[in-house]
């Protein structure tokens, strides 16, 4: 709902050259043009670039096993 629910450690949706990406938020940051997220794959050494919450499409609230 709000760039406010979105921590460091979700796991967030968002699409990239049109692709649903799926990674975990490891930086909240802002700039000039306000609050983005820093993300990056698990399994993976390299972050994303800036995503912005308008960008954001899902965001995991829980795990049923």
């Amino acid at each position: 709902q709000s760039e406010e629910e979105v921590h460091v450690g979700d796991i967030i949706t968002f699409r990239r050259d049109n692709e649903l990406i799926v990674h975990r938020v490891i930086e909240k940051r802002v700039d000039e043009q306000g609050a983005y997220f820093v993300t990056q794959g698990d399994n993976s050494d390299i972050a994303d670039d800036k995503v912005r919450f308008e960008e954001i499409e899902h965001k995991l609230i829980g795990i049923i096993y």
